[in-house]
């Protein structure tokens, strides 16, 4: 009886606190034109096989290997933009379980199978934004809880062409049984045995249930669109080589930790060659790329709870008191007490969509005002990270460039785009290649400096803290350009956009009036409370740049790093030396989707920055 009841309140215990790290502090920009070509499905009827939403790349060949997916989350989504973030929780939920099975096989302890999950879940949680690689962590795990079944190749063939099209990784699926099969063939010669035939047969249908997707047997050419290390695509982070790092705080921590925990695993001899030799695999693709680590995390748990269960066995066979069902009931309790305190600083409520995807943080306001023209830009020029979500909330406007990167667009061409983002030497001529008749930017960037310091300067549409929209300058053919009040309702977008004009020319006072209704407005806007800082450091007012410091952690509590940052620059405003510093400590360094180059400008600022002794 006692038990049964550890293993229930263990298992709970596991699915709660592996889910507290479902909900990483990352900006989903894939997820926008996944929707967006979900909607297109769903609303011509037909699959696009031709990139219908840039001009760059218009009608050029496009496999959209995550169709259906986009499908399906895009009816999520149209129910109520919610639903797509519950329908994420969900399929994570499942993944968190079958990787508790799948470790608890092996293990045969729920202590180790609920550490394992946790380090898995803990390992993965930056890469759990609303996308359909979560599609390939779920199947890879099912592959793995199934792998041993009797009939086991009979599901393969219809897994895989789900699987094909929904997202990219089934290639990985089939490596998986391709790799179990070679083993199998292995094993069966060296025993004298005979060949697992069921098993290649398998394999083989599952190869040619591959081809059932619209693009048929082309499909396995998605693999080959993957950037390699000399494309300008290569300077994306998730491309880059995991770091070397113990800190169980960073994302190569807790990888090198998994890894290592692994290896004690393979050590322990109850290992079987097929759960090595797929870590093994895994471990190197994720060294090479980041974007690799959950797959590893995945394939190397039931290693890791090996590895967990062998440092449990050395403890309980010191301490015998620790193996009784009484005492293990109580660790279940304790465990299940962890998981519930993880969940400290986690929000659902409200708005889940928007904390998974830190929607507040993209261009809404710009984004209405092109939707709103009655005669919008033909040639936009469009930060990368905000192509998607001008797919799907300006439709109709053709893009430049957007996240499906090397899927769609050639080396020579996003060579242009770093380019022109930087307003390196030659931007001027490249705009005018590509006939650019508008740019939306973020406010601060190079390409929107440049911009306004031509002469003629481009003229500034639609501004606010995180966007600009410009046009070119005015002529005999540029017509005048609309207000944004034309455009826009009297709501948050438009209050943002007035505050920071307002505080740019020196008008503090109508800034914070502004800002403070739009804070009223939406409490959830993230930026509002970043210019609400900063508004009062230029007023010299301490207290309120800790007050509206105050709320963005409580509204946000895992949005550190863009809420310091604004602490940050409001304090160093102020000349408020410690309070800086204090900010800058603050911030949170073990994203993989950090930059080494501001990681290390972090890091030489603290080191190098002294306060003055207070007189």
């Amino acid at each position: 009886m006692l038990q049964r009841a550890s293993g229930a309140i263990a298992l709970m215990a596991i699915l709660v606190g592996a889910t507290s790290w479902s909900q990483p502090h990352v900006d989903g920009s894939d997820l926008w034109w996944h929707l967006a070509s979900g909607q297109y499905l769903w609303q011509h009827g037909e699959i696009p096989t031709a990139d219908p939403f840039s001009h760059t790349a218009n009608r050029q060949a496009w496999t959209n290997h995550s169709w259906l997916w986009g499908g399906l989350f895009w009816l999520a989504y149209d129910g109520h933009a919610d639903f797509a973030a519950w329908l994420q929780l969900a399929l994570l939920v499942v993944l968190f379980a079958l990787v508790a099975w799948n470790t608890w096989r092996v293990s045969h302890s729920w202590l180790a199978a609920g550490a394992a999950t946790w380090l898995v879940a803990a390992t993965c949680h930056w890469f759990f934004d609303l996308r359909p690689h979560v599609v390939t962590l779920l199947f890879t795990a099912l592959l793995l809880s199934t792998l041993d079944w009797r009939r086991a190749p009979w599901l393969w063939p219809p897994l895989l062409a789900l699987w094909a099209n929904l997202h990219g990784g089934f290639a990985f699926g089939l490596g998986v049984i391709g790799l179990w099969a070679l083993l199998q063939t292995e094993q069966a010669v060296r025993r004298r045995q005979p060949l697992p035939r069921s098993t290649w047969i398998g394999v083989i249908c599952a190869a040619l249930a591959v081809g059932l997707n619209p693009w048929g047997f082309a499909i396995y050419g998605v693999p080959l669109q993957h950037i390699y290390y000399e494309s300008p695509f290569s300077a994306i982070i998730e491309w880059q080589a995991v770091a070397l790092s113990l800190d169980p705080r960073t994302y190569a921590g807790r990888f090198w930790w998994m890894v290592f925990f692994s290896l004690l695993g393979a050590l322990r001899g109850k290992a079987t060659r097929f759960s090595i030799a797929l870590s093994v695999i895994t471990a190197v693709m994720a060294i090479s790329a980041r974007r690799f680590i959950p797959l590893f995390a995945i394939s190397a748990a039931p290693l890791a709870a090996l590895g967990l269960g062998a440092i449990w066995d050395v403890a309980s066979r010191r301490l015998t008191a620790l193996s009784t069902p009484r005492i293990r009931l109580i660790a279940s309790a304790a465990a299940l007490l962890v998981a519930i305190l993880l969940w400290s600083d986690v929000r659902l409520l409200p708005r889940p969509l928007q904390r998974w995807t830190s929607a507040e943080s993209y261009p809404s306001g710009a984004a209405a005002y092109l939707a709103a023209m009655p005669n919008p830009p033909k040639h936009l020029f469009n930060y990368y990270a905000w192509g998607g979500y001008l797919m799907l909330e300006a439709p109709g406007i053709p893009i430049f460039i957007d996240s499906r990167a090397s899927t769609l667009y050639d080396d020579n061409f996003a060579a242009d785009y770093f380019s022109m983002m930087d307003a390196a030497e030659h931007w001027r001529e490249k705009f005018e290649a590509y006939e650019v008749d508008a740019a939306l930017v973020p406010t601060h960037s190079r390409i929107a400096a440049a911009l306004r310091r031509e002469r003629p300067a481009w003229r500034v549409a639609y501004i606010d803290p995180r966007s600009a929209l410009l046009f070119p300058p005015a002529g005999p053919t540029r017509t005048k350009l609309t207000q944004p009040s034309q455009f826009l309702p009297d709501g948050v977008d438009l209050k943002l956009s007035r505050s920071f004009r307002w505080r740019r020319r020196g008008d503090l006072e109508k800034a914070n009036v502004a800002l403070l209704a739009a804070q009223r407005m939406d409490p959830m806007q993230l930026f509002i409370y970043g210019e609400l800082m900063f508004v009062a450091s230029l007023r010299e007012d301490p207290d309120a740049v800790k007050r509206w410091l105050e709320a963005a952690l409580d509204t946000y509590p895992r949005r550190w790093n863009p809420i310091w940052s604004f602490a940050e620059q409001a304090w160093d405003g102020m000349e408020r030396c410690e309070e800086t510093l204090e900010a800058l400590r603050k911030i949170r360094l073990g994203s993989p989707f950090i930059a080494d180059e501001l990681r290390d400008e972090i890091h030489t600022r603290i080191r190098e920055f002294e306060c003055s002794p207070v007189e």
